[in-house]
């Protein structure tokens, strides 16, 4: 081969490599979504892929090309595609999990549950299903992909690849060094998984041996898992220890044991992109070594998250009646401030009336008082004589009193009648 072929063959394996290591990434995320009812990143790598299916598939695809028999046209027969997928997928899934048990000491899948299994690395029911969709990968989906894939020229192939490629090495390097944790302490400790359920394992001892002295004191078994990780559930159990012998110590030392169960646990759960992330796409793992501990691991930490979960949802609730009554003590507030407002402009129009009329009624008496006056004055002397009088005027002009009122010229000498006059 040239090495223009040659670095053809590299580019296109890598093509297909990435491309079914997504397809296979996707597979698992939809069975698992389907099995467990929630949405899990499955795989060992954080990326959405897993290489097992991408290996599976590019060395599928060399030996179903080998085999293919020479000529234009021919192809390997569905009954071989078959065998072969399952020989080859089969075997890919025995290595793989063998090596990766070697290496963490971890069981990633498990089918020492399925009849005929070796080892519960593989079993001849998934074996089957591996040789069904070799059959509809081979001869469906990756003729369609081929044909779809062909007009890709070189120029957009190769940097494509290089950049998911280098995002891939990366995501390896980052997830490897999550999962092993550093070098294992002792032969039989394998990654970074397996030392921590060592740590909550010893953990769990001291709680059993402090638990038992409980069970001791007050006559029935005290601790249970919901009530060490729940810390209203932990404080009412040893409030039955008030007036026994020794009852401070032992509280102290459970309240410290608890909470150092809580912490290697919460270590866990806050831990996304390591061990969180691996008790989650794996479901199925087990540890030989640490058993019960991984499955009470798996059960706390889905306890914290609900009891974290329940602490939210609790202080969002009392942010929301905090925020109504505030909005309700604005409300009564500016309602108060507009009745204090209407009030005060109802008194100042009412003192306004009020003076109003006050000063009418003012007005009314003071003329009533004047009327009264001039007609008391009247009254006072009694009945007046008629009068009549004239006077002159330094100017010649001659004035007389006419009805009580004074003219310059009459016509006639009147007298003044009954008007008081006042000279």
């Amino acid at each position: 081969m040239t090495q223009t072929k040659i670095f053809s063959f590299v580019v296109q394996t890598l093509y297909w490599f990435f491309l079914y290591g997504c397809i296979g990434w996707g597979v698992e995320v939809v069975y698992a979504a389907i099995k467990e009812r929630r949405l899990v990143n499955r795989g060992f790598l954080c990326g959405p892929i897993c290489p097992i299916y991408g290996c599976g598939m590019v060395v599928l695809n060399w030996t179903v090309a080998a085999l293919a028999p020479s000529g234009e046209g021919k192809s390997v027969s569905t009954v071989a595609v078959f065998f072969v997928g399952m020989v080859l997928t089969t075997a890919i899934e025995l290595v793989g999990g063998w090596t990766l048990f070697k290496i963490y000491h971890i069981r990633w899948w498990d089918y020492s549950n399925m009849k005929f299994n070796i080892g519960g690395y593989i079993c001849p029911q998934f074996s089957l299903l591996w040789g069904l969709g070799s059959v509809i990968m081979v001869k469906v989906v990756h003729p369609a992909l081929a044909k779809a894939s062909s007009p890709l020229p070189m120029k957009v192939l190769v940097p494509a690849e290089a950049a998911v490629l280098a995002l891939f090495v990366v995501d390896l390097i980052v997830s490897a060094a999550a999962a092993t944790g550093g070098q294992p302490r002792s032969p039989t400790e394998g990654g970074l998984l397996n030392k921590k359920l060592k740590e909550i394992d010893e953990v769990r001892a001291r709680l059993r041996v402090t638990s038992d002295k409980l069970t001791t004191v007050l006559g029935v078994s005290a601790m249970t898992a919901d009530t060490i990780l729940d810390e209203q559930k932990l404080q009412l159990a040893l409030a039955k220890l008030e007036g026994r012998e020794n009852a401070a110590e032992l509280k102290l030392e459970m309240l410290l044991r608890a909470n150092e169960m809580r912490a290697k646990l919460r270590d866990i759960s806050v831990d996304k992109i390591g061990t969180r992330r691996l008790l989650r796409a794996f479901p199925d793992m087990k540890s030989l070594t640490y058993a019960e501990t991984l499955a009470s691991t798996r059960a706390g930490v889905r306890r914290l998250n609900e009891l974290a979960a329940a602490a939210r949802t609790a202080a969002k609730e009392m942010a929301q009646t905090a925020k109504e009554t505030a909005q309700t003590a604005v409300g009564t507030a500016a309602a108060a401030a507009q009745t204090a407002k209407e009030t005060a402009a109802n008194a100042a129009q009412s003192a306004a009336q009020t003076a109003k009329e006050a000063a009418a009624s003012a007005i009314q008496t003071a003329r009533e008082t004047g009327i009264s006056t001039h007609q008391a004055r009247q009254r006072r002397t009694g009945p007046i004589k008629p009068i009549s009088m004239r006077f002159a005027t330094p100017g010649g002009a001659h004035l007389f009193c006419d009805g009580g009122f004074w003219q310059k010229q009459p016509p006639l000498y009147q007298n003044c009648g009954t008007t008081e006059v006042l000279i």
